[in-house]
């Protein structure tokens, strides 16, 4: 029987994988090798393509950033898209580590 603890390594490991294949797949720089492993790491276990579906929501709910840019804060003050994105996937990873 697994541990909770195990449990949940398991499952930020398959969210940490998620999201590096959504930033490589993203990147623009993905080729046809990358697809195949991607395809079979999608299919190597529903954990996985459970992860990537939910870090995939993830960055589709950041879609309402429609020029890219959203003000922050005080008005006049921006944050670039990137910016956004990475701390929203930093503050994931810290929500799993925790």
């Amino acid at each position: 029987m697994q541990s909770r603890t195990d449990r949940s390594a398991r499952k930020g490991r398959h969210h940490d994988e998620a999201r590096d294949w959504l930033v490589k797949l993203s990147s623009g720089a993905a080729d046809n090798q990358d697809l195949t492993r991607f395809q079979a790491w999608l299919e190597d276990c529903s954990e996985n393509r459970e992860a990537f579906e939910t870090e995939r929501r993830f960055w589709q709910s950041l879609d309402f950033l429609a020029d890219g840019r959203a003000t922050v804060g005080k008005p006049g003050i921006k944050v670039g898209r990137r910016t956004l994105i990475t701390g929203g996937l930093a503050a994931a990873a810290a929500g799993i580590v925790a």
